[in-house]
């Protein structure tokens, strides 16, 4: 009967570790001189000692398990967020001349990424709220000076003017703006000061509005 636990002692060290067989031959197994018999108080001690490394590295593992899970959730987290995210970007610019409006509408829509900027009204609508930068450009016609606020909702935030000169001058104006979901922004002309006499000719963008999200609001 020993001879077969001292057997099972010997397998058991295989199973556990090989690099540990010899080690655990020479402490459980004793010679005597009609065979051997087994320390059971070492392999006691040594299952006790397993069994406690295994519960360790189970913890581990679970802690392992629990950090990556962690990861991976903010990952998808992170992607559903991008996802959600919209594009906005607009650039319109004034082919023909418009004097029945104070408001410039700049018919010409080159970009209009998230369907902004409307060329009937001349207004950039935010479709989402967020930070955005917006630009203006002018030419006026000679010896004409020309002045446009720039409007959010009914606030003016800015302007763009242009100098009575014998030949045409220019301005540019940009700004950054927190807007909400429908905000909207237009440029004016300033009424009596001016000749709303912007210069426009064939296929030059003379006379520019433009503008894209810089950060959007979560």
């Amino acid at each position: 009967m020993f001879r077969y636990i001292s057997i099972i002692a010997v397998l058991i060290a295989i199973y556990v570790n090989g690099d540990f067989m010899e080690e655990i031959g020479k402490r459980t197994l004793k010679k005597r001189h009609d065979g051997y018999i087994i320390d059971i108080g070492y392999l006691v001690k040594f299952l006790k000692d397993f069994e406690a490394d295994r519960k360790e590295q189970k913890t581990q593992l679970t802690k392992l398990q629990t950090e990556i899970d962690r990861i991976k959730n903010e990952f998808i987290l992170m992607k559903k967020k991008t996802a959600s995210q919209i594009n906005v970007a607009f650039h319109a610019w004034l082919s023909k001349s418009d004097t029945k409006s104070l408001i410039v509408r700049y018919n010409r829509v080159t970009t209009n990424i998230g369907n902004g900027y409307s060329a009937n009204t001349g207004k950039f609508v935010a479709p989402v709220s967020g930070i955005y930068l917006l630009a203006a450009t002018i030419i006026g016609k000679s010896g004409c000076p020309e002045h446009l606020d720039i409007f959010k909702n009914n606030e003016r935030v800015g302007m763009v003017r242009s100098e009575r000169t014998k030949d045409s001058d220019s301005g540019s104006s940009v700004i950054v703006l927190d807007l909400t979901i429908s905000d909207s922004v237009y440029l004016k002309h300033f009424g009596h000061s001016t000749c709303k006499r912007l210069r426009t000719y064939k296929d030059y963008a003379f006379n520019t509005f433009s503008g894209f999200l810089i950060k959007q609001h979560n």
